[in-house]
């Protein structure tokens, strides 16, 4: 498990997007990339899932910023069974990248703190949903 404490929300101006994969919005954590967004709608969403909050107002798109992000998440790449894992008590069920696939995730709470759970890509039974398709759904 992985807590994720000290993030940072960037967002682009044109130049900076240029130099990525079409990304407007990047997510750091501990000063290292994290994640990033093509989309406001599935940054903010991605934020919300995990209880997260910004400390500050999104500038308009295409204006460069960079502000702390209030909250804190764990990240879980679990060595559970499947029974195991389609048993824990999620909140949310959705879609993550993870070892270049997309897998299912699941969101629990605990208190405030969400912790987002996902197979170990060892996992023969490991659910995998279509890379385009998922892209669009959740960025």
């Amino acid at each position: 498990m992985r807590k994720h404490d000290k993030l940072y929300l960037i967002t682009l101006n044109r130049d900076g997007h240029l130099k990525t994969c079409n990304y407007w919005y990047l997510i750091q954590s501990d000063c290292m990339a994290h994640t990033a967004f093509t989309h406001r709608a599935h940054m903010l969403k991605w934020l919300e899932e995990r209880n997260l909050k910004l400390t500050e107002d999104m500038p308009d798109h295409g204006v460069w910023s960079c502000q702390p992000i209030a909250g804190e998440y764990i990240e879980n790449r679990n060595t559970y069974g499947l029974e195991q894992f389609h048993d824990l008590p999620a909140i949310i069920t959705t879609r993550a990248v993870d070892n270049g696939e997309y897998t299912m995730l699941k969101i629990t709470d605990d208190n405030g703190i969400r912790t987002e759970h996902v197979l170990n890509c060892n996992c023969k039974e490991r659910p995998h949903y279509d890379y385009f398709e998922s892209r669009e759904m959740v960025g």
